[in-house]
């Protein structure tokens, strides 16, 4: 794979960044508002290592997607499945996006918990901030954040008028549109929308079995929402839909040595032109829909404040890929995802002088979530299908009923030291049910078999417990102890009736805020231990993916981030992440797999002492903003390296990811009043060839799909 130098890399941005610098001058960082504890609070009053990346770090780094965070938050990994990108945070998350099954990193927009992966791969065009919260979130967020959770906060609508976007071209036929637009409708009635359509034409490689060039990609989505404000109310109502047509989750590719070698004419990996292309018998594809509304109503009185989220979201996913990464029909997937949500959350929070401060809530989720593959599972089909069997069928679904109640209050002991202790009750209720038809090989029905429905219940109290003092006014310290889990599931794709138990986090964190240099330096470090019980983890099985409950974990680390105003004009911003994980103990009879013969097999092991899944022991992230008024206006400079080191992607830890890098970066010039603007930017610029997703199938073979290559392009930008 191609690497670029870490030492070249931070010399570069340094040394560019030092020619700058001449301007003694600096300006002081600017206050972020964070709503991390449920309430709008400097981001460096908040006792949580959170990661927030305001509006225009979105657009100086090139952060289009909810995919693209990781390049500036310490410990957040992004991997793709599908066309999905599930988050890892400090070495905890899954690739498992089967029905029913939940993230161990939530994903929340405007406060409504999105329960499934597909509902979440969201395009950035009206976002106010986006919020990271790293550790167990067991009391006032709750479900299933053990690992943490995003939150992405979109802009409210204005009484002034404002039309803003940005037209775009870029390669690989790519071509992008932003609008957003915002105006008061009475005294006391605003709104908004917000419109994005980016379109990749060209997929980044060739199908060499068809010499037909992949699919691209394909995004549209429409946002508005509705501010109603008076006297001592505020309701807002919000509505959006998205469509995503895409299927680059898919284009999986053989690892070197795995080919199956009992199947004539198939390539070696080596022969394939290049790292982006793949042979299969069938170019994939994969269409996501996603639909939502919510009302949120807010009351302020004289010693509380109200509210109240009140929200329903559809997700339907339809794929069709070619599950043994070879030219053959040998194993083929017609997958359909839908989803079904309604979530309604009230709170009050204390909003007085006091020394006690408090907020309690109370949560409900209905979630329906389907998975069903019709006459798709094409499995040793054509000349290796058994005698008379043409595949089989799915309908399975997931019914879950969750409600929880919470509350926490926080006690200033003193002018500057607080003691915070929370406590949430969680209870939730999953049924499976479902059938599983048999076809000949003329595709006409043989059998019904009808899966039993069957329920589970599971209650689990979380809680958290904070120590945290102000040194001064720029500088805090505080230590933490939460407790988080990830409810229980069922297995959709592979139907065993057996429930997999919640997993359950408990984390210890000790961490420092400084705002230092007369406000210049924004510095903030955490070290944190983490003992998981419980651990879902996802194994492969055959064709199929399923959780099992492995054992306990242990992960623990040190994290660094800040932000540093050189210059009036130029802001340098840094992270890091060194992490430590392991598998303290694990479950016997696991599936993990290896390479015999050039085919991957399914074997028992003890991967007790092993490393876990997707967590690199180091990554970090360097970049810096210019921007710079001049007499025709203003010109801009922005770059950002991110580094992971080596990872394993299964638990059994067999294929290691290497050290990769990549490197994005953009310049801008914008006229003096700010009405429009040019700018080129490039992601990727090293062309580093790395993957975004890895699956070993026993019985079959490993397979990879590639990260996007290097990408580049210009942008039209207007504001008025």
């Amino acid at each position: 794979m191609k690497l670029i130098s870490k030492t070249q890399i931070t010399l570069a941005l340094l040394g560019s960044t030092a020619l700058m610098s001449q301007v003694a001058i600096a300006a002081e960082l600017d206050e972020i508002v964070v709503t991390a504890t449920k309430r709008s609070v400097n981001i460096q009053s908040v006792p949580i290592s959170v990661t927030a990346i305001t509006s225009e770090q979105l657009d100086d780094f090139e952060i289009s997607a909810i995919k693209d965070l990781a390049v500036l938050t310490p410990g957040l990994q992004m991997a793709q499945r599908s066309s999905t990108w599930t988050p890892y945070i400090r070495g905890i998350g899954t690739q498992e996006t089967a029905a029913g099954t939940e993230a161990g990193v939530s994903t929340y927009i405007d406060g409504v918990y999105l329960s499934s992966p597909w509902g979440a791969s969201l395009a950035f065009n009206n976002i106010e901030r986006v919020e990271v919260l790293k550790g167990p979130q067991g009391t006032l967020f709750g479900r299933n954040a053990t690992g943490g959770l995003v939150h992405i906060i979109t802009r409210d609508p204005q009484q002034e008028t404002l039309v803003k976007g940005k037209v775009g071209y870029g390669n690989y036929d790519t071509a992008i549109a932003q609008l957003y637009a915002t105006t008061g409708l009475s005294e006391n009635l605003s709104a908004d929308i917000a419109i994005n359509y980016r379109k990749q034409s060209k997929g980044f490689g060739t199908n060499v079995t068809t010499g037909e060039r992949l699919d691209g990609d394909k995004d549209f989505g429409i946002r508005s929402k509705f501010l109603f404000e008076k006297g001592d109310v505020r309701l807002t109502l919000a509505g959006d839909y998205s469509k995503h047509d895409s299927a680059q989750g898919d284009n999986r590719a053989l690892r070197p040595g795995s080919i199956t070698p009992i199947i004539p004419g198939v390539l070696e990996f080596g022969a394939l032109p290049g790292f982006q292309d793949v042979q299969l018998d069938t170019n994939p594809l994969s269409q996501t829909e996603n639909f939502g509304g919510s009302l949120t109503f807010e009351l302020a009185r004289n010693n509380f404040d109200f509210k109240s989220i009140s929200a329903y979201r559809e997700a339907r996913n339809d794929s069709l890929f070619d599950n043994d990464g070879i030219p053959i029909p040998l194993v083929s997937v017609l997958a359909n995802v839908d989803v079904d949500t309604f979530t309604q959350e009230v709170q009050l929070t204390s909003n007085s002088n006091e020394r006690l401060h408090w907020i309690v809530g109370a949560f409900y989720m209905k979630d329906d979530n389907g998975y069903s593959e019709p006459r798709g599972l094409n499995i040793y089909g054509g000349a290796f299908a058994p005698a008379g069997i043409g595949g089989q069928g799915l309908i399975h679904r997931v019914a879950t009923n969750s409600i929880s109640a919470y509350g926490e209050l926080a006690y200033d002991l003193s002018d500057a030291t607080t003691l915070t202790g929370g406590l949430r009750y969680t209870r939730d209720k999953k049924t499976l049910s479902g059938v599983t038809d048999i076809y000949a090989a003329d595709e006409s029905l043989i059998a019904t078999i009808p899966t039993p429905e069957v329920s589970e219940v599971w209650s689990e109290p979380t809680w958290r417990l904070v120590l945290s003092h102000e040194i001064d006014d720029n500088r805090m310290v505080y230590a933490s102890y939460n407790r988080g889990f990830r409810s229980g599931a069922y297995n959709t794709v592979s139907i065993t009736g057996v429930p997999v138990d919640p997993e359950i986090a408990d984390a210890f964190e000790v961490g420092f805020k400084s705002d230092l240099l007369d406000n210049r330096l924004r510095f903030n470090t955490a070290a944190y231990y983490t003992d998981y019980s419980g651990l879902q983890i996802a194994v492969t099985r055959g064709i199929n993916t399923l959780l099992l409950n492995a054992g306990s974990a242990k992960i623990y680390g040190l994290e660094v981030e800040g932000q540093f105003a050189a210059t009036d004009d130029l802001t340098l911003v840094f992270g890091l992440n060194l992490m430590n994980t392991e598998y303290s103990e694990f479950a016997a009879q696991v599936g993990c797999t290896d390479q015999v013969g050039g085919i991957t097999i399914g074997i028992v092991c003890d991967p007790q002492g092993n490393e876990l899944q997707r967590a690199p022991a180091t990554t970090f992230n360097l970049g810096f903003n210019y921007e710079k008024t001049v007499s025709f206006g203003t010109i801009g400079a922005s770059a950002n390296y991110y580094f992971s080191d080596e990872f394993f992607w299964e638990f059994d830890n067999r294929v290691k990811e290497d050290s990769y890098g990549v490197l994005n970066g953009r310049i801008s010039w914008r006229n003096k009043n700010d009405s429009y603007g040019i700018s080129a930017y490039a992601r990727n610029l090293t062309d580093t060839e790395y993957a975004s997703f890895f699956v070993a199938q026993a019985s079959l073979n490993d397979q990879f799909t590639a990260a996007p290559p290097r990408t580049y392009g210009i942008e039209l930008n207007f504001n008025f």
